[in-house]
């Protein structure tokens, strides 16, 4: 076990990073930070001298940390001690998923899942309370839908959260007016808060950063961060028990009670107030992302805004005005029209960083502006095999405009990938076959027909931890040249050196964090 900031890592192909891509065989780390890189004889003189260890790497690959900017921490740690719903086809399958998790948790007191999508229920329908009350019986059950944005609420958990009397068109209802259980947007997080089900949660945090360094990801972007989830990780920053860096975007609520008590940048290395995160809109699997034109397949909506752009631009100027960086959520093209407008009103350049969280949906020319504003697309590209249905959902009209990341990266906008976990897989190497395949070995559509959006592996890799690092005006990260954070996964083969098809196997040996072993 490395337990000192001061190491040589010697006899190694160690990429320094992949723009373009850099090999050298030993790096000295002073300090937590990379002050050589090249000959390994060299590396190991200059950390004896200093009484630091030796790592000999025996050959194996070695690569920046993987840096993840865009994910949920908080809700990553409490899906790791809730049921796992994800690939469910059925809700009969739903129900025994369910059955399965209270035989194994009977203390379970509010039973929490995640994954479902009834997309692929070969039902057709959405699920409704009546399918599960009886399965989960006199507890509240949340299950919340693979995105995030809807959820499934058992009649308990309706009356319990008081959302059984409130009227609004993100509570489904039936054609008599019964609430059906599935409600969307910000009665997901208004459910999970009034049952408690975020109890524990600096132990949950722990467990998700924890889990996420033995996947080789060094830093993350944790957004959408409220008040209670701010307490818990601080906590865990003051007990020294953080293992990755996290950087945090706060949820508009916790940024108006702490952006004046907490300035941009306050934190260290391992923890740093970064910017806001505001969502604007729903998800495409939900049909609340809001578009310029009705969903494909259900011509009677265009989706959901939820800010008014006065309220949006009030608190964006807030932010903006004291130095926070702005994280906008911008599924539909329609809602990517008003960040755009925001961002030209606010008078944003390339050094502010701006981000457009997804940019899912994104016309030519809106890609072209953000390009020319500097705005930074932070990127999911696994969804472009859970979103199998897409081009169903908004027409072959519009299918050119989704998920375009090589029209991006060709139009000079800074890509970032990430994984908006827990909506999708930590595991960075999911994520890099989906930007490098689009899926089209597994058959999706969207891959087919869009086939050029593909990225090289080389840049992928570098999306995932120059670009990422940038997104997070983080200057440290991302790179093993010297000056750099010393963040380095050690890996099981040569991502570079690797068929496309053969990526998913590659696993990780080692994570570091500042030259300290993480994991295992």
């Amino acid at each position: 076990m490395v337990n000192t900031d001061t190491v040589a890592f010697v006899n190694g192909v160690i990429y320094t990073g992949f723009s373009p891509p850099r090999r050298v065989r030993g790096l000295a780390v002073v300090n937590g930070i990379v002050v050589y890189a090249g000959d390994p004889a060299r590396a190991a003189g200059i950390v004896k001298g200093l009484g630091g260890d030796i790592v000999d790497l025996g050959g194996k690959v070695a690569i920046p940390g993987f840096v993840d900017a865009h994910l949920h921490l908080d809700s990553l740690g409490m899906s790791l001690r809730s049921a796992d719903l994800r690939g469910v086809r059925s809700i009969a399958e739903l129900r025994e998923r369910i059955r399965r998790f209270l035989e194994q948790h009977p203390d379970t007191e509010v039973v929490f899942g995640r994954g479902w999508d009834q997309e692929l229920f070969k039902e057709g329908r959405w699920p409704t309370r009546w399918d599960i009350d009886d399965v989960t019986g006199d507890r509240p059950a949340v299950l919340v839908r693979v995105c995030g944005h809807a959820a499934l609420l058992n009649t308990r958990a309706l009356v319990e959260s008081g959302l059984i009397d409130v009227k609004s068109p993100l509570i489904m209802r039936r054609e008599d007016g019964e609430p059906t259980g599935v409600v969307k947007e910000e009665f997901v997080q208004r459910a999970i808060e009034a049952l408690g089900a975020r109890r524990g949660l600096v132990k949950a945090l722990e467990e998700g950063a924890r889990y996420v360094a033995a996947h080789g990801v060094t830093e993350v972007g944790f957004v959408s961060c409220n008040l209670d989830s701010l307490n818990a990780v601080m906590e865990l920053w003051r007990r020294g028990k953080l293992p990755i860096r996290v950087r945090l975007y706060l949820e508009p609520e916790a940024f108006r009670r702490c952006s004046s008590c907490l300035a941009p940048g306050f934190g260290d290395g391992l923890l740093r107030v970064t910017g806001l995160k505001v969502i604007v809109d729903g998800s495409l699997g939900a049909r609340t992302a809001w578009l310029s034109e009705p969903y494909a397949d259900d011509p009677s909506t265009r989706g959901s805004l939820l800010w008014s752009y006065e309220e949006l631009k009030e608190v964006a100027m807030l932010a903006f005005e004291r130095g926070f960086q702005l994280a906008i959520h911008a599924i539909g093209d329609a809602t990517l029209d008003i960040v755009l407008r925001l961002y030209r009103e606010l008078g944003v350049s390339q050094g502010d960083r701006a981000r457009v969280e997804h940019a899912s949906v994104a016309r030519p020319e809106q890609i072209a502006e953000m390009a020319k504003i500097g705005a930074v697309a932070v990127v999911q590209p696994h969804f472009v095999i859970t979103d199998w249905w897409v081009v169903r959902r908004v027409g072959k009209g519009r299918v050119t405009w989704v998920y375009p990341f090589r029209t991006m990266v060709r139009r000079g906008v800074r890509l970032a990938l990430s994984t908006d976990a827990p909506v999708e897989p930590v595991d960075p190497f999911e994520t890099l076959y989906a930007a490098v395949t689009r899926g089209i070995n597994e058959g999706i559509e969207l891959g087919r027909i869009t086939p050029n959006e593909t990225l090289e592996v080389h840049e992928a890799l570098d999306a995932y931890t120059r670009g990422s690092a940038y997104a997070l005006r983080d200057p440290m990260a991302g790179s093993l040249e010297p000056g750099h954070y010393a963040d380095l996964v050690v890996l099981s083969a040569d991502p570079l050196a690797t068929e496309p098809t053969k990526l998913r196997d590659i696993e990780v040996v080692e994570t570091y964090v500042g030259g300290r072993r993480v994991y295992p």
